[in-house]
């Protein structure tokens, strides 16, 4: 499963409904202060709230965690109206069929899915207080039926669309195009839209103690085919939200994130915790190359084509009786391929240090989220094109979605320069996006510059941005 798109309301200065094509690789421009982060934020939140959200019986929210601290509902809902909810929605494709699951698939093809979250009474806690799931047929949505973590069907065409689906994915199981009966998807449905559905996670199921099992059923005086019919739903529709929020969790789960400000590199680090990855400030980074020695060479092989004349090396220190002590110790060292000297990153430019987290998460991930807000920060004109290719390069072979907030004019020309050299294989124009965040009036929203097959620009920048350059070349001219 993979994330095709983006969408969120009443978030931050957000109001309106904004949503992002996501492609391959993504530069996101605006003036500081238009919302940019934002558009990371809501999906970090999402990203540090899954594990606690997973399997809990109502789904929570973590607005302070190890990627991002965004304080509380009041901080990040619009205009901190704590009465408002807001939504965050995704578009999915490739949804895995789990063997377990003896390939159920209610929702297919692209898939999308609107979480609404919001404060029910003096809970300080935000519930889901709204779902809708839909795909290019069916739309099934959920609204909050007044006791915290029970939704309900919004409509009775939910309940209909349940239904087919569910008809749908038995007839697809099975192989054998099943039409059920009108009667019975009129009763079911009737029965659909008096059910409280629990939350199990962030999404809504029927608990399971509603199977009651065939002695139970032999002996009711109901209609028995129709109870097996519901049944029948009750569990699929469970086993498929089990495994579709797993498969969201795990995808959210592979997301990175290097944030804007990189940690300066100490002599000697250290650290007792087995803690894995480069760290949101890439404080873990070296402890990361020590333990991942075949990223080594990936990383060098960067350093040449950044045209950063310095050979990295990284070891990992043991000395008897301190492991206990000190946990993991490491070094790093840069060798001067010009002079020959070696020195610590603590000793070389502040540049170096910030690029260098960035590189590692692009050449050491495949099939990841990548986000990444300002690479370009203390880096030479020339560094930064080059590092446009390994942005391009990551995002096409590694396959990795990249998300880069920048205010950088070199990492998009260069970007377009390849698009008109088609010297990249697989980096075509539906492969780059390129989003302009804007708060004119007090209204903040995000468009999407086209893109023409020779890479040029089809929409125009809007006014203030890469403005000031012409204006100062041709000023009293």
């Amino acid at each position: 499963m993979q994330i095709d798109s983006l969408a969120f309301a009443s978030i931050k200065g957000f109001d309106a409904r904004q949503e992002i094509g996501l492609k391959n690789l993504n530069l996101i421009y605006g003036a500081n202060s238009s919302g940019k982060s934002s558009i990371f934020q809501a999906l970090l939140l999402l990203q540090q709230s899954a594990q606690r959200a997973y399997g809990a019986d109502r789904g929570v929210l973590e607005f302070r965690g190890s990627s991002v601290d965004l304080g509380g509902y009041r901080t990040f809902v619009h205009r901190h109206e704590t009465k408002r909810p807001f939504t965050i929605e995704f578009g999915l494709s490739d949804q895995v069929r789990r063997p377990d699951n003896h390939g159920t698939m209610f929702f297919t093809g692209e898939i999308r899915v609107a979480l609404t979250f919001g404060i029910l009474g003096d809970d300080p806690e935000p519930d889901v207080v709204a779902v809708r799931i839909s795909d290019a047929k069916n739309a099934v949505s959920f609204n909050h039926a007044g006791e915290p973590g029970i939704l309900r069907l919004a409509d009775s065409s939910s309940a209909q669309s349940m239904i087919q689906i569910w008809a749908n994915s038995w007839a697809e199981r099975d192989k054998n195009p099943y039409d059920l009966p009108s009667r019975y998807r009129r009763s079911i449905g009737d029965w659909l839209m008096r059910q409280e559905f629990s939350l199990h996670g962030w999404f809504p199921v029927l608990p399971l103690a509603l199977i009651r099992g065939p002695k139970k059923r032999e002996s009711s005086k109901g209609d028995s085919f129709r109870d097996d019919l519901i049944e029948n739903l009750i569990y699929r529709w469970y086993q498929w939200q089990t495994d579709f929020a797993y498969e969201l969790f795990e995808v959210l789960g592979r997301m990175i994130y290097v944030g804007p400000l990189r940690e300066f590199p100490r002599r000697v680090v250290t650290e007792a915790s087995n803690v894995e990855g480069v760290g949101v400030r890439g404080e873990r980074l070296v402890l990361h190359l020590a333990r991942r020695q075949d990223l080594i060479e990936r990383v060098n092989d960067a350093f040449l084509a950044l045209d950063i004349n310095y050979e990295l090396t990284v070891e990992q220190l043991k000395a008897y009786g301190t492991e206990d002590a000190l946990g993991d110790v490491a070094i790093a060292v840069l060798k001067d391929k010009v002079t020959g000297v070696s020195v610590s990153p603590a000793d070389v430019g502040f540049g170096l240090s910030q690029i260098l987290p960035v590189v590692v998460q692009l050449v050491g991930n495949t099939n990841k989220i990548i986000l990444v807000e300002q690479p370009e920060i203390h880096l030479h004109p020339k560094v930064q094109s080059r590092l446009a290719d390994l942005l391009i390069a990551s995002s096409v072979e590694n396959n990795n979605t990249i998300l880069v907030e920048t205010h950088s004019e070199h990492l998009l020309l260069r970007a377009q320069r390849r698009l008109r050299e088609r010297s990249v294989k697989g980096f075509t124009p539906a492969k780059l996006g390129i989003h302009y965040v804007s708060a004119a009036r007090g209204k903040r929203l995000v468009q999407t510059l086209r893109i023409s097959d020779n890479g040029s620009l089809v929409d125009p920048w809007p006014e203030g941005f890469f403005d000031e350059r012409m204006d100062d070349l041709f000023a009293g001219v």
